[in-house]
């Protein structure tokens, strides 16, 4: 039955460059409700292209951090992202309708590299923005390492790179819970032949390593944080479920201070 869903979660997939519903329906109340929440503060964004493709690399701090990242973009630089997301997601019913709505690329573990990198590539020749997180997965008490996805993806494309420093989505963190601020600081493009290596791990890795030291410094000052401040509180880390309603709870419980 997964397997099936997975599979129609493929085919259901918009064609590249179509206004979808979801997005004209969707776009603005979130846009609303990121804002409502959140003070989100941003830098660099002139580096992202108002028109043609970009691979936006992420670093990935928070449950959040995807909406806040995909509203900010919207709304400060008009373009809709298309996140590459875990196929079992797809299968949730409300998290699964707006992945297929907003155009979002299933990630199938244990398959390889070559149908993301297919995938992904063919959004960035069609103009699309692509974003991928290199750790896959959120820190939950310790720095991951970078996976190849992103840098399989950033040597196969001609597309610019833009490494994407997010910070202030946690749920640990100290502070007001409503009206927190968040930062999206977004780095100067890069190409395929100035990334510095062939090997995708290698690639995803200095791209990860240029996140860290030089960009989340830059959005904890923003979000008023010492620049060294360490991303994961390991006492206090908000572990993630294989529920979209326990998680819903648990963020709700963490915004209102409740521990």
């Amino acid at each position: 039955m997964a397997a099936d869903l997975r599979s129609r979660a493929r085919d259901d997939l918009p064609r590249w460059g179509r206004r979808e519903p979801a997005w004209r329906l969707l776009g603005p109340p979130l846009t609303a409700a990121v804002h409502g929440l959140f003070e989100v503060r941003t830098g660099g964004l002139h580096h992202v292209p108002r028109r043609g493709p970009a691979l936006v690399v992420a670093n990935h701090i928070g449950h959040l951090d995807p909406l806040v990242l995909a509203m900010t973009l919207l709304r400060d630089a008009g373009r809709r992202a298309r996140f590459l997301a875990l196929a079992e997601l797809f299968d949730d019913p409300v998290v699964g309708w707006w992945l297929r709505r907003g155009g979002a690329i299933p990630v199938q573990r244990g398959r390889g590299l070559g149908p993301v990198v297919a995938a992904a590539t063919d959004a960035l020749e069609h103009g699309e923005v692509v974003v991928i997180y290199p750790e896959g997965r959120l820190p939950r008490g310790q720095t991951p390492a970078a996976r190849p996805g992103a840098g399989a993806i950033a040597l196969a494309t001609a597309a610019p790179t833009l490494p994407v420093g997010l910070w202030g989505m946690q749920a640990e963190l100290p502070g007001p819970r409503v009206r927190r601020p968040v930062a999206v600081e977004v780095g100067a493009p890069r190409w395929a032949h100035d990334l510095g290596s062939d090997d995708p791990r290698a690639v995803s890795t200095a791209l990860l390593g240029s996140i860290r030291a030089e960009l989340l410094p830059r959005a904890r000052r923003r979000c008023g944080f010492p620049a060294d401040y360490p991303d994961v509180d390991p006492e206090r880390v908000v572990e993630a479920t294989g529920s979209t309603w326990r998680t819903t709870k648990l963020l709700a419980r963490r915004m209102l201070g409740r521990r």
